[in-house]
């Protein structure tokens, strides 16, 4: 599947330069495997050499349309544009990055601890049977915003402050997401 076509976008933006390229990059890539989708990059990594220009998404790289975006390390501005996914979920540790303040679920998290938390919970696992243990369906009213407001601490509305989480908690309410909103 190319790029352009993929329903599921794992971003990976400046905000995971820090880290080791080829851990991060196998990271990347073992998230967006377990969701079937493809691995897009911003400028920062692209000029950096993580990846090659065929994965820069945005005005001047690879026009994209996914139902479900995942933004690690990603700012989120105006060049790079994402289209209108069903689905944003940011992470980043600015709460005022453009890309958090569009997210549907905004994770004010380190992206690359994230990824290393993440990983590990999806690996072996498929899109269809990505399931939270952390999440209680036998609660009465539970409803999706309810579940994830426990989770995260994330009022529901336009403007909304994101509270920083551990890695382990963002992934709990990221998996969370993905079996409620997207499963």
């Amino acid at each position: 599947m190319s790029l352009g076509r993929a329903r599921v976008v794992v971003g990976a933006g400046g905000g995971l330069l820090g880290g080791s390229p080829g851990v991060v990059r196998a990271l990347l890539a073992d998230v967006a495997g377990a969701l079937g989708g493809e691995v897009g990059a911003t400028r920062a990594l692209v000029d950096a050499g993580w990846f090659g220009p065929e994965r820069l998404v945005g005005v001047s790289g690879v026009t994209i349309g996914p139902v479900l975006y995942l933004g690690f390390g990603v700012a989120g501005t105006v060049f790079h544009e994402i289209g209108h996914p069903a689905h944003v979920i940011g992470v980043n540790t600015d709460p005022g990055a453009p890309l958090l303040v569009r997210a549907t679920l905004p994770l004010c998290t380190d992206a690359t601890a994230l990824l290393t938390e993440l990983a590990p919970r999806l690996r072996g696992r498929t899109w269809a049977d990505i399931r939270s243990p952390d999440v209680d369906r036998s609660r009465p009213g539970g409803t999706v915003p309810e579940r994830l407001r426990t989770l995260t601490g994330v009022p529901a509305g336009p403007v909304r402050p994101v509270p920083p989480l551990s890695a382990e908690q963002a992934a709990t309410a990221l998996l969370a997401y993905l079996e409620e909103c997207c499963g």
